[in-house]
């Protein structure tokens, strides 16, 4: 598995191929990995598409060199995960990457949070104009007991 893989939002035309501010490059640590995008409505007029078309370029080479040389195991876990969605309403220009990071500081200071991770992002109707959702999942699990969801009443 690659880790700490950091997709970084393309702001300027140094990939002219792709739609400004709809492409990303792919980063582990200082190792380059590639890029990814929607490619731009020019580019697919040359082509006669008709249709939206998306790519992504990465350097198996890079790819091979960050694959680790060994696997190793452990013990499966004892007790059950647990997950929960959240939602979140920011500013467009807030990109999805920095609130994952903040997210990932916080969790590694919560010992049931086993993993996090992004599974949608929104823009357009109903949200307003400049708005976007973005929802992760969070996973929990301990490894003394299994979790169970508290029950609140009204008085609570």
């Amino acid at each position: 598995m690659i880790r700490d893989l950091v997709f970084e939002k393309i702001e300027d035309h140094s990939f002219p191929y792709y739609r400004k501010g709809y492409a990303a490059t792919v980063k582990s640590g200082d190792i380059h990995i590639g890029s990814l995008g929607k490619i731009d409505a020019g580019v697919l007029k040359n082509f006669g598409l008709k249709q939206d078309a998306f790519v992504f370029d990465f350097s198996f080479t890079a790819i091979q060199t960050l694959i680790p040389k060994s696997v190793t195991a452990g013990q499966l876990p004892k007790f059950p995960a647990i997950s929960r969605d959240i939602t979140i309403i920011v500013n467009r220009s807030v990109t999805a990457g920095s609130v994952l990071s903040r997210m990932e500081a916080f969790s590694g200071k919560e010992p049931l949070i086993e993993s996090l991770f992004l599974f949608d992002a929104f823009e357009g109707a109903p949200l307003s104009e400049g708005k976007k959702s973005l929802s992760f999942r969070i996973i929990y699990r301990s490894g003394e007991k299994t979790l169970k969801r508290k029950k609140y009443s009204k008085d609570s």
